[in-house]
C-alpha cells in the first residue's frame, strides 16, 4: 500500500486482498493504511477513562467509558454536494483527505466500510449502505450483518435503531457499527430459565435474558433459520406500536453458530432525569449492551460529576439501561409468551 493511494487504487488493492486472504485481512490492511496516514490514531483511546463494576444481581460486569475523542467531536462543515456526513462522496473530500473505504456487497446490497476517527474501541468501523436510504431495522438488517460476520467471525456487528430517541444515530442514512474482537457485558447475561424457547428447526433457541432491559438472545447454527427467527422478533415488536417500537441489534458468529441480541426499544422511554447530568444524549446499542459512553465532565460541576461516576457508577449504568427500557422485569414473561408464539409459527 502506498500512502498516496486514491480511493480507486485502495479499492482495487483491498479487493485483491479480500479475494486471496479473506475479509479479515482486508480490514487489517485498511486499518494499517488509516493509521499510517494519520486518519486513525489508536493511542488516543488511552485518553479515555474506563470503569468496571461487577454486579451480583445480574452476575456480570457492567462497564463505562468517558470518551475524550467523542467529546471533542465537532461536525465538519458539509460541501453543498455532500450534504450527508456519511455518504460515499465524503471519501477523500476536503477535510477527509485520508479517508478511504472498502466497497463490498452484502445480501445483494452495496455497502462501503471505513474506520471511524471517533472510535469507541480499537478496530471500530462504520458500514454504510452506498445508496442514500433511511435507517432501518428489519429482516434485511439481520441478513446484512449475518453476511458480514460469516466472512469475518472475529467482529461484533451492531445496528442502532430507526427511531429518534430509541437508540438511533444518523437516521437519514442506513449504516451499522462493526467492531473487532468486542465482548460486551450483555453477552455474559444468563437466560431466564422459564423464558426459553427451543425451536424444532436445526438446534435454534431463543431466550429472554436476565438483564436490566428486555433483550432476546437467539442462537442457531443455520443461517436461514437464524435470519427468520430474528426477523420475526423484530417484526412482531415493531408492529405492536407502529412508528415507535423498534430494536437495537447485535449479530455474531461463533463456534456454536450465529447469535443475535435483540433489544426492545421505544422512544417514550428515555434516560431518567437523575442521570441526565451524566448522559443527556440518546442511548445506543453499545450502552444498552452494558457499556456506558459518557462525555467528559466539564464546567463548574466537573469535579462533582467525576466523583459521581466513580462512586455511583454501577447504579448509573444500570439506571440508564433500565430507564430506556420499555418493559419492566415483572412483564418479561408476558411479552416473551407472545414472542414464543410467533417463533413457534416460524419453526
Amino acid at each position: 500500500m502506498h500512502p498516496d493511494f486514491t480511493q480507486r487504487q485502495m479499492q482495487a488493492f483491498l479487493e485483491a486482498v479480500h479475494e486471496k486472504e479473506g475479509l479479515p485481512a482486508a480490514l487489517q490492511r485498511l486499518r494499517e493504511w488509516s493509521i499510517a496516514t494519520g486518519y486513525i490514531r489508536p493511542d488516543d483511546l488511552r485518553l479515555n477513562s474506563s470503569f468496571h463494576w461487577p454486579d451480583e444481581t445480574y452476575g456480570l460486569t457492567f462497564r463505562a467509558q468517558v470518551n475524550v475523542l467523542r467529546s471533542r467531536y465537532t461536525p465538519q462543515p458539509q460541501l453543498p454536494e455532500v450534504a450527508c456526513p456519511i455518504c460515499f462522496e465524503n471519501i477523500a473530500a476536503p477535510g477527509r483527505e485520508n479517508l478511504r473505504a472498502f466497497e463490498l456487497t452484502l445480501a445483494g446490497r452495496s455497502y462501503f466500510l471505513h474506520l471511524t476517527p471517533f472510535p469507541l474501541f480499537s478496530g471500530h468501523f462504520v458500514l454504510v449502505q452506498k445508496q442514500h436510504v433511511p435507517m432501518r431495522v428489519d429482516r434485511n438488517s439481520v441478513a446484512d450483518l449475518l453476511a458480514f460476520v460469516r466472512q469475518a467471525p472475529h467482529v461484533t456487528a451492531c445496528s442502532n435503531s430507526d427511531v429518534e430517541w430509541a437508540g438511533a444515530s444518523i437516521l437519514s442514512h442506513h449504516h451499522y457499527q462493526i467492531i473487532e474482537n468486542l465482548h460486551l457485558p450483555v453477552m455474559d447475561a444468563a437466560p431466564v430459565s422459564e423464558l426459553r424457547f427451543r425451536c424444532s428447526r436445526r438446534g435454534a433457541e431463543a431466550a429472554m435474558l436476565h438483564y436490566p432491559c428486555p433483550c432476546i438472545k437467539i442462537t442457531c447454527p443455520d443461517a436461514e433459520v437464524f435470519v427468520e427467527l430474528c426477523a420475526r422478533v423484530i417484526e412482531h415488536w415493531k408492529m405492536a406500536v407502529q412508528g415507535k417500537n423498534t430494536c437495537n441489534l447485535i449479530v455474531m458468529n461463533g463456534p456454536a453458530g450465529f447469535t443475535g441480541y435483540v433489544f426492545l426499544r421505544n422512544p417514550d422511554f428515555r434516560t431518567a432525569a437523575e442521570f441526565q447530568e451524566i448522559k443527556s444524549e440518546g442511548v445506543g446499542v453499545i450502552e444498552m449492551a452494558g457499556e456506558g459512553i459518557y462525555p467528559v465532565p466539564s464546567g463548574d460541576e466537573a469535579s462533582r460529576l467525576w466523583s459521581r461516576i466513580r462512586q455511583e457508577g454501577l447504579e448509573i449504568v444500570k439506571g440508564i439501561i433500565r430507564s430506556n427500557s420499555p418493559i419492566t422485569r415483572e412483564h418479561y414473561a408476558d411479552i416473551f409468551r407472545d414472542f414464543a408464539a410467533v417463533l413457534s409459527r416460524a419453526s
